[in-house]
C-alpha cells in the first residue's frame, strides 16, 4: 500500500521479473485497483490501473502505524 505499484512478468519457469519501470506504472501512493481486460478491438489484454492518492503521512506512532 505505501510502496507503490509493482508489475511482474511471469517468465514461465516459476519465476517472475519486475517490469514496473518498463511499463510506466511505478506510481508511489495507494493503489485503488488494477485489472487486465480487453479494452480495444485488437483482442490483446490491456492493463488498467487506478490510484486513489496518499492517505498517510510519513510519521509513525507506537507500533509502527502510519498517521493518517
Amino acid at each position: 500500500m505505501r510502496h507503490g505499484n509493482r508489475l511482474f512478468e511471469n517468465l514461465g519457469n516459476g519465476t517472475f521479473r519486475d517490469i514496473t519501470a518498463q511499463a510506466g506504472v511505478g506510481y508511489v501512493g495507494h493503489l485503488g485497483r488494477g485489472v487486465f481486460r480487453t479494452m480495444t478491438a485488437n483482442g490483446l489484454l490491456d492493463l488498467f490501473v487506478t490510484n486513489v492518492g496518499v492517505y498517510t503521512s510519513q510519521r509513525t506512532r507506537a507500533g509502527g502505524y502510519y498517521v493518517a
